[in-house]
Order: structure tokens, then sequence, then C-alpha cells
């Protein structure tokens, strides 16, 4: 191989690698945005299903009309949504990690070159 293919093609390694490590760190600093989401969420639900169960109990006691019950309990099933997106952000982020780095992917051996 020639001297200058051999930089051109170091260069050119060189420059995806560089890149594949900046969208690693931006998928890294997603998935540490996407688990912060899904924490306060998670928080956020424990008191929505606490408020839909007493609103449960509410309309069967006659207490809270059909619209407000519905409404609560709508809450509640929007927030368990929340969550099953945010966890399917999650996979998706992490599998592109890995096809990006191509994780599970099995080690190659390189001839080597002939020096003459």
């Amino acid at each position: 191989m020639k001297p200058q293919r051999g930089k051109q093609l170091h260069d050119e390694y060189t420059a995806r690698l560089t890149a594949a490590v900046g969208q690693v760190r931006a998928m890294s600093a997603e998935i540490d945005l996407l688990y912060q989401q899904l924490q306060d969420v998670r928080h956020e639900l424990t008191g929505t299903q606490r408020i839909a169960s007493r609103a449960e109990s509410a309309f069967n006691a006659g207490n809270l009309d059909e619209r407000g019950y519905v409404d609560l309990a709508s809450a509640r099933l929007t927030k368990e949504q929340e969550i099953l997106t945010i966890e399917q952000s999650l996979l998706d982020q992490q599998v592109a990690i890995a096809t990006l780095i191509g994780a599970g992917m099995p080690a190659i051996a390189l001839p080597q070159e002939d020096p003459s």
C-alpha cells in the first residue's frame, strides 16, 4: 500500500472514530436525562395512583361524579404510559449505542500487511 493511501485511511479512520465517540457521548447524556425523567415520572405516578385510588373509592361511595373519576383515572394511565414511553426511549438509546460500537460482534483478526 502506498504511504499516502495509508495516511488517508488513517485520517478517515480517526475522523470516524472521533465522530463515533461524540455520538456515544451524546447518547449517554440523553440516557442520563431519560433516567432522570423516568425517576421524576415514577415519583409523580405514586401520587397519581394514590389520588386515583381515592377517587375510585369516592366514586363508588357516590361522592364523586363520573367525569371527575374518569379524569383522575386517565391521569394515572397517562403517567403509566409516559413511563413506558421513557423506558422505550432508553432501550432505543441503548440499542443505538450497542449498534454504533458493535457490542456483541465477534472479534476479527486482520491479516498482517506484507512489508514488501
